[in-house]
């Protein structure tokens, strides 16, 4: 059985904390359906631990194993 796939990129963070004591340039990873990144599916902060690496080729959300591809 093969892994479905997300699409991830980073982008801005939307932490009102960070950006209240000047963090504002932390980026969050944010994982979408789509390769045109329109379907949103999660957001992993800036500061959560195990987010994925740009050479990381799988990612757990939501209780369930993904097959990560990175949009450019």
């Amino acid at each position: 059985m093969s892994l479905l796939t997300v699409f991830a990129r980073r982008e801005p963070t939307v932490d009102s904390v960070a950006h209240a004591l000047g963090c504002a340039d932390k980026k969050d990873t944010v994982f979408y359906r789509d390769a045109q990144c329109t379907e949103f599916v999660a957001r992993m902060p800036w500061h959560q631990s195990g987010r994925p690496r740009k050479n990381s080729k799988t990612v757990m959300l939501n209780c369930f194993r993904w097959n990560l591809q990175w949009a450019h």
